[in-house]
């Protein structure tokens, strides 16, 4: 029978030597996407190690952010990583998800009430954790909260 293990973050084995060996593993939380594809499909073709680990993001971040929760099964990178501006200058890569009736899913970031119809997923998800309360900080909304709410592209909602 297997054992679950939830919220378990490092293992530790001991060999029965008398050397203790220490191991610790990182668990990454089940993600129900089912597709993760590229826009343009030469992105990072000559550079299979970047477009797997890109994809290896993607799944990760879409697990911790709460998409995943909210019923994203596909998810489509818009291009490359790229730089930011501000205070999260670190690199990025730009994805939309569909839910499995292949509609395009629209979020809203309940940290600073922000209205999304396309994710920035870090390419060291651990640096954006530093700076930004990410567990499931984003709930799914729908297109017309989204046109009705965003007051200007992936911007904040208009302050009353």
């Amino acid at each position: 029978m297997p054992l679950l293990l939830n919220n378990l973050r490092n293992i530790t084995l001991r060999s029965v030597d008398a050397v203790l060996k220490t191991l610790t593993m990182r668990l990454i939380q089940e993600a129900p996407i089912s597709t993760a594809r590229w826009a343009d499909q030469n992105t990072y073709k000559k550079q299979p190690k970047v477009r797997q680990q890109a994809l290896t993001d993607i799944t990760e971040y879409s697990a911790s952010c709460g998409a995943d929760k909210a019923g994203a099964v596909t998810a489509e990178a818009a291009g490359g990583y790229h730089e930011g501006t501000g205070v999260d200058t670190w690199s990025r890569v730009t994805v939309k998800f569909w839910d499995e009736n292949n509609n395009q899913m629209y979020f809203r970031r309940k940290s600073d009430d922000t209205y999304w119809d396309r994710l920035h997923i870090p390419e060291r998800i651990e640096m954006n954790k530093k700076l930004w309360e990410i567990e499931d900080d984003y709930s799914r909304i729908t297109l017309d909260e989204f046109e009705s709410k965003r007051g200007r592209k992936g911007g904040k909602a208009p302050r009353k």
